[in-house]
């Protein structure tokens, strides 16, 4: 289980408040919560110029964390706060979550 929640606190929104507006430098804070019954997980974060995890085309890594041990049935939470230095040139950056426990992988794009 992973869920990407949204950022703390917001550098801006847009109007309509349906994407966060980041310039290079912003500060974004992020938490997510996280379970994994049987193995320890690493949780990589990072921009890309699309929604697709598989054409290597991120942008920046933001942050990878270790989780070393298994949670078990307990969820935990985790936040990491990193500064934007890279973001697309046409404006459009999404926020992905890479999430592995060496055995199986999963994407997860994060939303406003």
């Amino acid at each position: 289980m992973f869920l990407l929640c949204p950022p703390l606190p917001t550098p801006s929104r847009s109007p309509d408040r349906s994407e966060i507006v980041l310039t290079r430098g912003d500060t974004l804070s992020l938490r997510y919560t996280y379970r994994d019954y049987d193995s320890d997980c690493a949780v990589s974060i990072f921009l890309d110029r699309d929604r697709n995890p598989y054409n290597d085309n991120s942008l920046a890594t933001v942050a990878t964390i270790e989780h070393a041990l298994p949670t078990g049935s307990a969820i935990r939470e985790f936040a990491v706060a990193t500064r934007i230095t890279e973001l697309a040139p046409d404006g459009s950056t999404y926020l992905c979550a890479k999430i592995t426990d060496g055995i199986r992988t999963r994407y997860l794009y994060g939303s406003p």
